[in-house]
């Protein structure tokens, strides 16, 4: 604004992107760490979970870890279900009945 207006329309000298790095220079232990592994979902879906989170209050992703627990707990439920039917297979093998006794 400054040289418009005084009226100085030469070409304006760079500056030196080394002297600007050197002042903004921080250590590395101040720098955040930033993953550097690419997202599996594009920016479009992650916009969309964000509007249904504040929208709606529907969350994808906890929906999504429900439902892996949902399937984790019926896979050991069956498992516990054969589990027990083999137990009870077992323990009845061996059993005889008391013989019938006449005039009962």
């Amino acid at each position: 604004m400054r040289r418009i207006v005084n009226g100085e329309f030469d070409d304006v000298l760079p500056k030196d992107l080394n002297d600007i790095n050197l002042k903004n220079r921080r250590n590395k232990d101040d720098l955040p760490e930033v993953s550097q592994e690419k997202s599996k979902l594009g920016l479009g879906e992650l916009y969309e979970r964000d509007y249904m989170k504040k929208a709606i209050g529907y969350d994808a992703e906890a929906v999504a870890k429900e439902s892996t627990e949902e399937k984790a707990k019926g896979e050991i439920k069956m498992l516990f279900a054969n589990i027990c039917s083999k137990l009870d297979a077992l323990s009845n093998y061996h059993f005889t009945p008391r013989p019938v006794l006449e005039g009962e």
